[in-house]
């Protein structure tokens, strides 16, 4: 999958300079570099600006991504869980995945909370277990669940505002095998 062409393509976000409170994205240079980086499989520790679009631009990406890859299993760090953590799942990830067309959506969903999202790309039946249903997932921690975000394998690791996340590198060092 393209995750610039699947961007620049289907994706919009959140925009409140507009009336209808959603632009078109277009990926800029340092957004295309992200999607690159991410379809060749390279792990990033990015710092960044004030309004580069980078955090809607990760959130598109895992929007398309646990919709286009199964057994996909994002995470999404947030040193507040409760106020910035769920705001950013809600109107970053959720909202912009619900805008993507029809054929990217999944045929069912098995879990739906603001901490927690599983999906189901299959006609089959049966249980996770039986390798017969396939799931992808995204899940919001907070910083201080550090055992909870180290106990699972995921595909991507996001964290926000990572410099507020007393936690980071302990959880960088323990991600290191599965994700470096």
């Amino acid at each position: 999958v393209c995750l610039l062409y699947g961007c620049d393509r289907y994706g919009y976000i959140k925009d409140d300079s507009q009336p209808s409170g959603w632009r078109k994205y277009h990926a800029s240079t340092p957004q295309a570099l992200l999607c690159w980086l991410k379809n060749i499989g390279v792990n990033y520790v990015l710092a960044k600006g004030r309004q580069a679009a980078i955090t809607s631009t990760e959130m598109l990406c895992a929007s398309i991504r646990v919709r286009v890859m199964p057994s996909y299993k994002g995470i999404l760090l947030t040193d507040d869980k409760e106020e910035t953590g769920k705001s950013i799942f809600a109107e970053k990830f959720m909202a912009t995945g619900r805008k993507l067309p029809y054929w990217m959506q999944p045929k069912s969903v098995l879990h739906d909370s603001t901490m927690k999202v599983m999906y189901s790309f299959s006609n089959l039946k049966g249980k996770k277990g039986e390798n017969k249903l396939i799931t992808t997932e995204m899940s919001l921690f907070g910083s201080r669940d550090t055992q909870a975000v180290n106990g699972t394998t995921p595909t991507d690791l996001y964290i926000d505002e990572a410099q507020n996340v007393s936690t980071l590198q302990k959880i960088l060092m323990e991600r290191r095998p599965t994700e470096w």
